[in-house]
């Protein structure tokens, strides 16, 4: 089976893999990645109205082959006051 890496990054942090997974196929690294962003993301969406995410896939070579970005945006609606977030 190849073996797989998996980096994630944010504005403050990054998170490169140096062990890598053994998985089956390029189709189940991209499982991985995206099913790991609830728990990378918890806990880490600040104050600030906009966040981006960031997952590499990379292969035994190093080389990225796949990289998928999630995003928060958050807006106060008009009528409701900045304070009570």
């Amino acid at each position: 089976m190849p073996r797989f890496f998996i980096d994630y990054q944010d504005a403050n942090q990054s998170h490169f893999d140096s062990m890598g997974s053994r998985l089956p196929s390029l189709a189940q690294a991209r499982v991985e990645a995206l099913g790991a962003f609830p728990e990378i993301t918890k806990g880490m969406i600040t104050d600030g109205m906009e966040q981006t995410f960031t997952a590499t896939v990379r292969d035994e070579s190093g080389m990225p082959v796949y990289r998928a970005t999630l995003k928060f945006t958050g807006e106060c609606v008009p009528s409701v006051p900045r304070s009570v977030l």
